[in-house]
């Protein structure tokens, strides 16, 4: 198997991870309401970013840093 198609086969694992995360987000909160969900939400937020940047940085060791964003 070349490097290529195993950082393919990784950089696809991190996708699935990105929608597992935003998956189970929504599954923690769904059946909330009112209070309820406004007590959770900040608390299930901040797990999904830091799971976010997790995989982010996962990914960053895969493929390098994302270049810098144009600005005009």
């Amino acid at each position: 198997m070349s490097t290529m198609t195993t950082v393919s086969g990784k950089l696809h694992e991190l996708d699935e991870d990105v929608r597992r995360a935003w998956q189970e987000y929504h599954e923690y909160l769904h059946d909330l309401k009112g209070q309820d969900y406004d007590d959770a939400e900040p608390e299930a937020w901040e797990l999904l970013q830091e799971e976010l940047q997790d995989i982010e940085g996962r990914r960053r060791i895969l493929t390098g840093p994302l270049p810098a964003p144009v600005t005009e």
